[in-house]
């Protein structure tokens, strides 16, 4: 029995090799899934889960060798080194987490009916026949109830938000990574102040036509990319040679349009050198619609090259999982259909979803019949199961207001003097609609450089108390008419985890703020 423990892979070793594998993310979802020292059958396997457990309480790193030294303190434990290399073997990926805690979970479940009916066996001839059933009915359906998860063990759930945030306290405090986050990072700190990174479920990011969703989504992939973090990009709003087109001008920082009408051997040099950086990058895009077969290659990805997050352009485009060419779907019952698949497969793979989603119509009349708009929870077009569905809602609008005052004062400083470009710059609010895990009811600025496909955070710092009188002409009232702009939020940018060439023309006419983005605090 010792060698056979020794020598061949449980359950239980291949997810203690999970562990091992992403201790820090994977600590916390075990407990979060009940997971208990008890369920190990193997006393190797309870002496390196306790020292575990013991690691977790003290904050910091974990990894093999840490484990190793110290689990060899506990009686029990394993004393060759192989026997972590095992786990790690047989764990294949943090993926598989959950399953094999649920196996774990079945097969102690199962020794311990086994157990109480070989009990009640040896009381029949004890006891009447009825009284040792009834016992033994209630001692397996306590047994089944626990073992399936019906009853919330808060200690086990509370345990994995205390290790949470121990992490957290060990990162911003110990280590001095103010950038740290629970979730997978943004690209901007304004963002993730709010939404402390992208935590698995559904992230919805919802405008209209051409206002820039899929710049947003582009630059969130390049941060990623840069940083080794595996991720998925979904286009069904474009074919994929397009989108890594987009990649390239925004890594390269040149104009696709220039690109496309015919660049410089310079520019072209700096395309091809984009290009390489993004092939060689962990971006892994796809075209599939059916979320069915999506859901499919997203587990295969997953296994394969360990994504940690989606990105999805655009719901409204996706098709149900059992709709065929001959039984269509209509838009309402495609659309919910296709969210509940998503936020599903969200929550079974531990992945942060981005979701892309077009706005309503309402939106542009609204705006033709007001010179200042902003849309709502209500504009999310084709359904209302995206609002319901989601953990955070951000929309995403222009601010016409100070983009009628940039065409009479084209916003050169922005610009690094180039007049041509600063007549194409956006002002753009994303306003946090709904968000589960923290602020709501939030608004932040961005300018988008659109032939660039570059999107920047302004002065978030301004309030509305900034707001200066303007005068500008309204359409609805054809004449003008004075109000409050926030113009001063656009006037600087801030100086994001890119490290750009221009930013020293923009820094030196003054429109570049204080650095916003620090990888090391």
């Amino acid at each position: 029995m010792a060698d056979k423990q020794k020598n061949e892979p449980t359950v239980g070793r291949a997810l203690i090799g999970c562990l091992l594998l992403d201790f820090g993310r994977a600590w916390p979802t075990a407990l979060a899934a009940g997971l208990r020292e008890e369920w190990f059958e193997g006393k190797a396997e309870r002496a390196v889960f306790g020292a575990l457990a013991r690691l977790a309480g003290r904050g910091g790193t974990v990894d093999v060798m840490l484990a190793y030294t110290s689990a060899r303190e506990e009686e029990g434990a394993p004393r060759e080194y192989e026997w972590y290399e095992g786990c790690l073997d047989a764990a294949v990926s943090t993926a598989h987490l959950e399953s094999y805690v649920a196996r774990l979970r079945d097969e102690a479940v199962a020794r311990s009916m086994r157990a109480m009916m070989a009990e009640g066996a040896g009381d029949l001839g004890r006891e009447p026949a009825d009284e040792v059933a009834a016992r033994l009915s209630a001692a397996l359906l306590e047994c089944a109830a626990t073992g399936t998860g019906r009853e919330t063990d808060k200690r086990s759930v509370m345990s994995a938000k205390i290790a949470l945030w121990r992490e957290v306290a060990h990162q911003r405090y110990d280590l001095g990574n103010a950038a740290f986050c629970i979730g997978v990072p943004l690209p901007w700190a304004c963002l993730n102040s709010v939404f402390s990174g992208l935590r698995p479920g559904l992230h919805v990011l919802g405008a209209r036509t051409s206002v820039g969703k899929t710049v947003f989504a582009v630059n969130c992939s390049q941060f990623w990319a840069e940083r080794a973090i595996p991720h998925a990009f979904v286009s069904l709003d474009m074919g994929e040679g397009e989108l890594l087109a987009r990649f390239v001008a925004s890594t390269a920082r040149v104009s696709l349009r220039k690109l496309e009408w015919g660049a410089s051997r310079a520019e072209l040099e700096k395309a091809e050198k984009a290009a390489a950086a993004i092939d060689a990058a962990p971006l892994y895009v796809s075209g599939e619609a059916n979320v069915g077969r999506l859901g499919a290659w997203l587990r295969m990805m997953q296994v394969k090259a360990g994504i940690r997050a989606v990105v999805l352009d655009y719901v409204q485009l996706c098709h149900a999982a059992q709709e065929t060419p001959a039984h269509p779907m209509r838009m309402f019952e495609r659309v919910c259909e296709s969210v509940q698949t998503l936020k599903r497969l969200a929550n079974e793979l531990g992945l942060p979803m981005l979701l892309l989603a077009q706005l309503s119509r309402e939106v542009d009349r609204a705006a033709r019949e007001s010179v200042y708009s902003e849309p709502t929870l209500a504009d999310l077009g084709d359904s209302s199961e995206i609002e319901k569905a989601a953990s955070s809602v951000t929309l995403m609008y222009r601010d016409r207001v100070v983009e009628e005052l940039w065409r009479k004062n084209p916003p050169l400083a922005l610009a690094f003097g180039q007049k041509p470009l600063a007549g194409h710059l956006r002002a753009i609010w994303l306003l946090v609609a709904k968000n589960q895990q923290g602020l709501a009811s939030v608004r932040r600025p961005f300018v988008m450089y659109p032939d660039y496909f570059i999107l920047r955070p302004g002065s978030y710092e301004k309030r509305d108390s900034d707001a200066e009188e303007v005068e500008v002409f309204d359409p609805a009232k054809n004449r003008n008419v004075r109000l409050r702009s926030m113009l001063p939020a656009f006037a600087r940018i801030r100086d994001d985890w890119r490290v750009l060439p221009e930013d020293a023309d923009i820094a030196a006419l003054g429109a570049l703020g204080d650095r916003e983005y620090h990888e090391n605090e």
